[in-house]
């Protein structure tokens, strides 16, 4: 009989409060999708904090292996650092399996096409993190580094003036050095490759890590509100992501003003409520993998 794995599982109940619902879900059915974890933001702040939660990252993937769970990694474009590898060459031999409407795949941070209204992440413009949506930024307004002085380019001037932008990417050949990449794991960058493997292995839930979590985690194609849309189960690893929110400028107000209580955690928490509240995914934390898996392999 399969070891089942209990979670305790954060959602909104019809007031948008908070429940936590213990869930069993069977590991051998279930895949973490680890997206864009790479240092190739155009935020330095955010590339720095990629390398710092890389250890944490590599822990849970060490221990879904542990426990029995398919490992689908999907970095974007640093991809193509890994091809010829074991990981790449895994994803490429999935028989191939038709996509769920509506087709075809593509690339990018947008919903499939058809269904989301223009002009927005299925009804969630960039900028209003609080009001109508998740993604907390637009070209001119945006802070991931608690700066304490007026928004990132109050006169439109280039983001490349500020230290903290200029040079930002960091190139570490693929994902950062502390994230070990397992013979048995898949890794692409083409969603076709995940969905070939949710179908191929009979995937029921997707747990997903990564970044930035209202963006590319959210709605790259192979993200969680499209493979929401799909049919998939899905929860995200509240303490594995990262947000792109204005840090210490308050997105509740146009234009953002200074407000040091508006913080990375508060924009994260703000966003993760949205997914709840609106049923596409539940949220856990990091521990409830790795603690059953040292206590089935201790």
């Amino acid at each position: 009989m399969t070891h089942r794995l209990g979670l305790d599982v954060r959602r909104r109940d019809a007031q948008g409060d908070a429940v936590y619902q213990a869930e069993l879900i069977d590991p051998v059915r279930t895949a973490l999708v680890v997206v864009d974890w790479t240092g190739v933001s155009d935020c330095k702040t955010t590339n720095i904090l990629a390398r710092q939660y890389a250890p944490l990252l590599n822990e849970t993937l060490v221990a879904a292996r542990r426990l029995g769970m398919k490992v689908m990694l999907m970095p974007g474009s640093a991809s193509k650092y890994y091809a010829g590898s074991l990981a790449s060459n895994n994803a490429l031999a999935l028989p191939h399996h038709a996509p769920p409407p509506p087709p075809p795949w593509s690339d990018g941070c947008d919903p499939w096409p058809g269904w989301a209204p223009a002009g927005s992440y299925g009804g969630m413009p960039y900028y209003d993190l609080t009001r109508n949506g998740i993604a907390a930024y637009s070209a001119n307004q945006i802070c991931n580094c608690a700066r304490t002085g007026h928004p990132v380019n109050p006169t439109d001037q280039a983001w490349d003036d500020y230290p903290c932008r200029s040079g930002a990417y960091i190139d570490w050949s693929g994902m950062p050095p502390e994230i070990a990449v397992d013979a048995g794991d898949y890794l692409s960058e083409d969603p076709q490759h995940l969905w070939n493997m949710v179908r191929e292995h009979g995937i029921e839930h997707l747990v997903y890590a990564g970044a930035y979590t209202n963006v590319c985690l959210a709605f790259r194609y192979f993200g969680v509100w499209n493979l929401w849309h799909a049919g998939m189960n899905i929860i995200v690893v509240r303490d594995l992501t990262l947000p792109l929110v204005p840090v210490n400028f308050d997105p509740y107000l146009k234009p953002p003003v200074y407000d040091a209580r508006f913080s990375r955690e508060a924009g994260l928490e703000k966003i993760l409520e949205f997914t709840e509240r609106h049923g596409v995914a539940g949220t856990i934390t990091r521990d409830q993998i790795t603690g059953q898996a040292g206590r089935q392999h201790g």
